[in-house]
């Protein structure tokens, strides 16, 4: 049997692992299985035995491309649940930046050998050059798989290298004086070129888009708890303002209870109006009037639903931290931590406990709270567990944004059953009039 019939058989392997490995990297939420990497060489040896035993002419790359990136669009749609449209861009991307790197790296050993055989996969040479720069994609596919943390950004910026590079080689080529690779092969690669530098232009804007959506939807998050706490705060008021405006009707009916020696009367009628006047913690933990505001309500609530909470603060002054970013992040954390306890049974074990403390120019905030079933991990990043969509798993991202305006980080962790979100800040003293 001819070796370069299983050289091939290798290579489409390659270059078909190489792209479930990238499609894993974006879409993935499991480790690829076992399945994922058979269906690669089986794909390889359909599409090899095909394109050798059938009269397909000048289309053989063609169809292997194709039958290449359809494998691999196939898997990422139907074991990643990806988005297809997404999905189709990768695989073609990569499909493209493959063939286009193979035929450029098989263009300096036959510009130098003056051999035009490596630059054809039917020659054993050929076929060897497109190995190795195959081994070389599907090792950098791999890595970028197990290395998830890299960010969207830096990916931009390796598919718009990629694009920047292949434009550069092929003008190269055309400038340079060769006769080894036609002119109108060289152009036909430009077009190759073309494309990726269309498909990177496209997936700025789909990033750019995903980043608006996510954006508006934080916002709205935002939106509906500054509501919330509003609606919360204007109840109180009400309250105490009905309490105020009825105060001197109060007292007259405790002047008669005492008047009349009725002690006991006397004391329940307080109690009943200290308790309809009293809808929130009038306790003082950072001197901010907004702030203590909401951590007094959130200690409220959580007490109502049987959760024992606990609060110590160190907060300086004047700061350039607004109050309106240190609620958004205290609110979400908070509120988080509140729908945590209240999943677990056992009412005893409903723990909050939140720490601010100062450490030199860094604010450091602590929440601690107990959980019952454990977060789920996705990316790295601690989601949601909830399942009926809305505007579930913002708190975080909000909490999140809050922060990156003081160049502050926010780190989530759990153990033992406690699940701890710190959040770090930094802030500059500002000068007040004295």
């Amino acid at each position: 049997m001819n070796p370069i019939f299983f050289l091939n058989i290798l290579l489409v392997s390659i270059h078909i692992w190489g792209g479930i490995l990238l499609c894993g990297r974006f879409f993935f939420k499991n480790k690829i299985s076992a399945s994922a990497l058979i269906a690669g060489p089986i794909a390889a040896v359909a599409s090899v035995c095909f394109v050798s035993f059938a009269d397909v002419g000048d289309n053989r790359t063609l169809i292997l491309a194709s039958i290449e990136t359809a494998c691999m669009w196939i898997f990422s749609i139907r074991i990643g649940k990806a988005d297809k449209r997404m999905g189709l861009f990768i695989c073609i991307f990569y499909e493209i930046a493959q063939h286009l790197f193979s035929l450029l790296c098989s263009s300096v050993p036959a510009i130098l050998y003056k051999d035009k055989s490596f630059l054809d996969t039917r020659e054993i040479k050929g076929c060897l050059v497109f190995l190795a720069w195959a081994v070389l994609v599907c090792i950098a596919c791999g890595l970028a798989y197990y290395l998830k943390n890299i960010s969207s950004h830096i990916w931009m910026r390796i598919s718009s290298a990629v694009a920047l590079i292949a434009m550069f080689a092929i003008n190269l080529l055309l400038t340079a004086d060769q006769q080894i690779i036609d002119k109108e092969d060289l152009y036909s690669w430009m077009f190759f070129a073309v494309g990726l530098m269309f498909f990177v232009f496209a997936l700025q804007m789909n990033r750019q888009y995903e980043m608006e959506k996510e954006l508006a939807e934080m916002k709205s998050d935002e939106a509906q708890m500054l509501e919330r706490e509003y609606r919360s705060l204007s109840n109180s008021y009400e309250s105490n303002a009905k309490l105020f405006h009825d105060f001197r009707n109060h007292c007259g009916v405790i002047k008669n209870y005492l008047v009349k020696g009725k002690n006991e009367e006397a004391l329940d009628y307080l109690n009943e109006l200290t308790g309809n006047g009293s809808s929130y913690s009038h306790e003082t933990w950072t001197g901010d009037e907004t702030i203590d505001y909401l951590i007094g309500s959130k200690k409220t609530a959580a007490e109502e639903k049987g959760i024992h909470f606990e609060a110590e603060a160190e907060f300086p002054r004047n700061i350039n931290i607004k109050s309106s970013d240190l609620c958004a992040i205290l609110g979400n954390l908070l509120d988080n931590a509140i729908e945590a306890c209240v999943k677990i049974e056992d009412r005893d074990k409903r723990k909050i406990h939140l720490i601010i403390r100062r450490i030199r120019h860094m604010l450091i905030v602590k929440v601690e709270n107990s959980y019952d079933d454990k977060p789920v991990v996705i990316d790295g990043e601690y989601k949601t567990s909830k399942t009926d969509g809305g505007l579930h798993g913002w708190g975080i991202k909000s909490a999140r944004a809050a922060a990156e305006k003081y160049d502050g980080i926010v780190q989530s962790s759990c153990k033992d059953n406690v699940f701890v979100t710190v959040v770090t800040l930094s802030y500059l003293g500002i000068k007040t009039e004295s």
